[in-house]
């Protein structure tokens, strides 16, 4: 590096100095308000609780009006077997007893129709109950000397109202008509002819319908008081320390 000439290297040139341009304030977009952190002091930002939902209305009646359409049907259901039972054994023409004493019970038929028997089992066991319908047998004869026999293991289905459960249908002609059923798996249980067939399948179906019902009323119910679901934004808000 040569040295400096002699009295060292002149000054240079000052650099010119330029105005700056003026600096104006940022317009607020619309709709929003410019932030004074000053004034807001030390703080930081919290989330905010989404707001409390109360019970949903529509979901609310739905329950209420499902609650009461079961609580009828299966009111109503159960009605319609009792009176259904009730009218099998009103209506009974002959009832004679089936422990191996072969009594035989007689009746008139005023006309040619269809008759049904049943046996009276006060027994909660379904068990038990399936095991005399379906030992039971029966011999009917007719005035016209024809006869007839029926067994409770060979119908397709039992109906059972209560305590009284069938055992099989046969038509009859005008004119007398002697039976006598028995089975040897339970003491103490009777039969009985009834004219027709007692129809269950009306109240075994309002009582399902009301079950269904019942069902639709707790699903409204779960439907009334859910919460709101995960991954909704809850948003924050500044809390001043």
């Amino acid at each position: 590096m040569p040295p400096p000439p002699p009295g060292g290297y002149p000054t240079p040139p000052p650099i010119p100095q330029f105005p700056l341009a003026p600096q104006f304030p940022e317009a607020p977009r619309p709709g929003s308000t410019p932030i004074d952190f000053a004034a807001m002091g030390a703080g930081g930002f919290v989330p905010q609780q989404p707001p409390r939902r109360g019970p949903r209305p529509v979901w609310l009646a739905i329950f209420i009006v499902a609650v009461l359409a079961g609580v009828g049907l299966i009111t109503y259901g159960i009605v319609d077997l009792v009176r259904a039972n009730n009218a099998v054994v009103d209506h009974a023409v002959a009832r004679g007893p089936t422990n191996g004493e072969l009594t035989t019970v007689q009746f008139v038929a005023t006309k040619a129709q269809r008759y049904t028997v049943y046996v009276i089992i006060h027994s909660s066991d379904s068990n038990l109950r399936e095991s005399v319908i379906s030992d039971t047998a029966c011999s009917i004869r007719f005035a016209d000397g024809t006869t007839a026999s029926i067994t409770g293991s060979r119908q397709s289905t039992a109906s059972t109202v209560g305590s009284v459960s069938s055992i099989g249908s046969f038509d009859a002609p005008e004119g007398k008509v002697a039976i006598r059923c028995d089975q040897g798996i339970l003491g103490g249980v009777d039969f009985i002819v009834s004219p027709g067939s007692v129809d269950i399948f009306g109240g075994i179906g309002l009582v399902f319908g009301g079950v269904g019902a019942l069902a639709v009323a707790v699903f409204a119910l779960i439907k009334t008081f859910s919460k709101r679901r995960r991954g909704q934004n809850q948003g924050v808000v500044w809390v001043p320390r």
